[in-house]
């Protein structure tokens, strides 16, 4: 027990890694779709939108184990709005 608080304890603050994904998604802002796809690949879902606009979603599950920790999984989840010219114009991100 005490060495799962300390290696727990080594790693970023949960209030770090939430900066971390915000710098990293802020990042996309301005840029093109076809940047953003040549980087991440292809996306979970396109969902096209009336005004010409789309949501792009990245989904991912993370699966860990380890000798302190019973096998398990989280999810993840990337998105960006991109506009009718292909510009990313705003980002939403849930989970690490």
């Amino acid at each position: 027990m005490l060495a799962a608080s300390f290696l727990t304890g080594c790693g970023p603050s949960l209030q770090e890694r939430r900066d971390d994904i915000e710098k990293s998604m802020k990042f996309w802002v301005g840029k093109s779709e076809t940047q953003l796809v040549a980087k991440w690949g292809p996306p979970s879902d396109v969902y096209d939108l009336n005004d010409g606009s789309k949501e792009i979603t990245y989904r991912y599950i993370h699966r860990y184990s380890s000798w302190y920790w019973y096998p398990g999984s989280y999810r993840s989840e990337r998105g960006f709005t991109v506009d009718s010219i292909g510009t990313i114009v705003a980002y939403r991100w849930d989970g690490f």
